[in-house]
């Protein structure tokens, strides 16, 4: 008789995560390890995400991810929280402890360092231009400081929403000089875009087969990291190619922030292994 038991159930929480690479990713791994384990997206409206984690313990889930646009919600309704998570102000990922403790971390912000750090060899940071103001640009914002970034910019819809995160990192960076707040209109995005070598947009745009203003001004000099994935060339990856510019979408560290919540949640695993594991073609 075929044993179908599950030993560990583990999800994903979001506004629409039914293209989501997650359950892929984690499911493989589960699978090449013969491991009792289960992934599964789910698709929440906010008013349901709280009842959702609350839950957690009650349905004996090991954990779950969270993604846009629930991860400072999910912040503010867990017992526990890492270093670095609580620095940030955001979590992806959540770990139930014994007695249904909930312990938010963000693996977002070590993905970002690995790929840059990977593209760049650790040899010092040019200046960066970050598009967007929400949980991802958190994590993003931590990683570039925490890398020693000197030459930030930051523009958002919402300005006021750029300049409360900027404020909200100063118990971090005391000199908060090197962080310039610009508006979200095709004039300053340009400039910035043409004087920033690194252009990270978190904004989620190419979902939705848009960009942002003044990515026209996108050259050969410019290293673009667009968090997104869509299944279709979106046009920001259709422009870097067009001048020649180097262009990674949000696969990458999606792997990597998979791995690092894998670490979370079976810390048992050897980590060299574990790295074979999550070297996936998606």
């Amino acid at each position: 008789m075929m044993d179908y038991s599950i030993d560990f159930f583990l999800g994903l929480i979001g506004s629409d995560v039914d293209k989501s690479l997650s359950p892929y990713i984690h499911n493989t791994v589960y699978r090449k390890r013969e491991q009792k384990a289960f992934y599964k997206a789910f698709s929440l409206r906010e008013e349901e995400v709280l009842e959702a984690v609350k839950a957690l313990a009650i349905f004996s889930f090991k954990g779950i991810n969270i993604t846009n646009p629930y991860k400072e919600l999910a912040f503010n309704n867990v017992d526990l929280l890492s270093k670095s998570a609580e620095e940030i102000g955001a979590i992806n990922t959540i770990k139930v402890l014994e007695d249904g403790i909930l312990k938010g971390y963000n693996t977002d912000f070590l993905a970002v360092k690995e790929i840059l750090k990977e593209s760049y060899d650790n040899q010092g940071f040019p200046s960066a231009l970050i598009l967007g103001a929400g949980g991802a640009a958190r994590a993003v914002l931590y990683a570039l400081l925490d890398l020693e970034f000197e030459e930030l910019t930051i523009a958002n819809r919402t300005k006021s929403k750029a300049v409360k995160l900027v404020s909200e990192f100063s118990d971090y960076k005391q000199d908060r000089s090197g962080i310039e707040i610009i508006e979200w209109d095709e004039n300053n995005i340009g400039r910035a875009v043409i004087d920033s070598e690194i252009i990270i947009d978190t904004t989620g745009l190419s979902w939705s087969d848009k960009s942002f203003p003044g990515y026209n001004n996108i050259s050969s000099d410019n290293f673009i990291f667009d968090l997104s994935y869509p299944d279709f060339n979106s046009k920001l990856k259709i422009k870097a190619a067009e001048v020649n510019a180097e262009y990674i979408d949000g696969k990458k560290m999606l792997l990597y922030q998979a791995r690092e919540a894998d670490k979370i949640w079976f810390p048992e695993f050897n980590d060299d292994d574990r790295k074979k594991l999550f070297e996936l073609n998606l």
